[in-house]
């Protein structure tokens, strides 16, 4: 098994950090907020719109990320 570098481990503990302070942030916003897209309105819990927010944008930060790292081992070989 492979050892974590410093910079791993600085890595980890960053995204810890991110995912605790998102928690907190998520958990003290519950009440519910009009939320209007195009010409339909809804009353939507903040809870719901945050966590659906980083959820999406987890997601596509590993996408994008995942993305370069395949066009690097394609330029490498």
């Amino acid at each position: 098994m492979q050892e974590k570098t410093a910079f791993q481990k600085i890595k980890l503990f960053l995204g810890l950090g991110l995912v605790l302070i998102s928690l907190i942030l998520i958990f003290q916003n519950i009440s519910s907020v009009p939320l209007t897209v195009l010409w339909m309105k809804f009353e939507v819990s903040l809870f719901l719109i945050i966590l659906t927010s980083l959820i999406v944008g987890f997601i596509l930060g590993y996408l994008i990320f995942t993305r370069k790292q395949k066009a690097i081992k394609n330029k490498v070989q």
